[in-house]
């Protein structure tokens, strides 16, 4: 079994260094002044940006400009507001955290991220609004990302999370039609919406990923819910086997991260029983998060291996830059035209 964390915690020793993980509430850690300022003094050494997340919890304005004034160049902040709808923000913040002190900051930082959830149009267009003018000036972007739900997740959760995605095209197009009108939003904006719009904005990538597959009967391609119907696209006409994984977490997260061996070996079994004459798998690299080897359960390429040695496994590697990236609103307002269409 390998050694990990279940729950990581902000900061972590390597070797000499103690580093932290960038997407924690950097505000809420403690750290004085002073010791932030050695982190940025550090990575300004180096040539990086230093970039710290906050919802705006225990956050002194009065120190963000002093940060912002003295390290332009090193300081980023990337300000999680959610959103500024009063309703939602009941629903899923802590009542501690209200978004003021982000609003305060805007004329003191230098290209922000505002990082917002996408729930309807109206909330989209009203949460724009409020730091659009200021975001200009501050060369800051908007990056909106849907809510994702799990097994386990509340109904108001799922609710508001499938809300989302029922009106993610008309906040496309309501974006689009304003584009000009909120003085060019679309070249400040990005999206991290359903994966099946990733997969199907990357697919000429899949295709090449994919290159050696033969396309036989006794080939199957092992992938999330999410890249299913890129993939299946990608393969029309031929005999090869492209099966959909279902996450781990449940609910709507959909992406290779929550794939699991064991989850395969149960498709594997049904299609081996089933009379299908499999002779070789593709998975991904993704679904393997945990030092590059194992799964979420802990279990490794080497289960399936022992279990059908008969059967050669092949494991596909996603470009980091894929994996991390995010969408435009050109992207996205093509994938719905394109796919109405077909």
């Amino acid at each position: 079994m390998p050694s990990f964390r279940r729950f990581p915690i902000p900061i972590i020793r390597k070797g000499k260094e103690l580093q932290y993980l960038p997407n924690s509430d950097f505000f809420a850690l403690g750290f004085t002044c002073k010791q932030i300022e050695t982190l940025i003094r550090a990575h300004k050494k180096k040539g990086f940006l230093f970039k710290v997340y906050t919802t705006g919890f225990n956050v002194d304005a009065e120190l963000i400009k002093h940060l912002s004034l003295k390290y332009p160049e090193t300081f980023r902040l990337h300000a999680s507001v959610i959103t500024f709808d009063p309703a939602i923000r009941k629903h899923l913040m802590n009542p501690r955290v209200t978004p003021d002190n982000i609003l305060r900051m805007g004329d003191v930082l230098v290209q922000p991220t505002y990082f917002f959830l996408y729930f309807n149009a109206e909330q989209v267009m009203a949460d724009i609004g409020m730091l659009n003018e200021v975001s200009i000036k501050n060369g800051g972007r908007f990056y909106f990302h849907k809510l994702y739900y799990d097994k386990l997740s509340p109904q108001y959760i799922k609710d508001y999370a499938e809300g989302g995605e029922r009106e993610f095209e008309k906040i496309i197009q309501s974006l689009k039609v304003n584009d000009q009108k909120l003085k060019n939003i679309s070249k400040r904006l990005v999206f991290s919406p359903h994966s099946k719009i990733y997969a199907w904005a990357f697919r000429e990538h899949i295709r090449d990923l994919l290159r050696r597959c033969k396309g036989t009967d006794e080939e199957a391609i092992y992938c999330s819910q999410g890249a299913y119907e890129t993939i299946k696209s990608l393969f029309a006409g031929k005999a090869i086997h492209v099966v959909r994984v279902k996450s781990c977490f449940g609910g709507c997260v959909d992406f290779t991260l929550g794939m699991t061996v064991k989850a395969v070996l149960l498709k594997m079994g049904k299609m081996l029983s089933g009379g299908v004459n499999v002779r070789r798998i593709y998975l991904p690299n993704t679904m393997f998060c945990i030092e590059g080897k194992f799964d979420l359960c802990g279990d490794s390429v080497h289960l399936i291996k022992k279990m059908y040695r008969h059967i050669d496994v092949k494991i596909i590697t996603i470009p980091r830059d894929i994996v991390i990236s995010t969408l435009s609103l050109e992207t996205c307002l093509k994938y719905y035209i394109e796919t109405s269409e077909a």
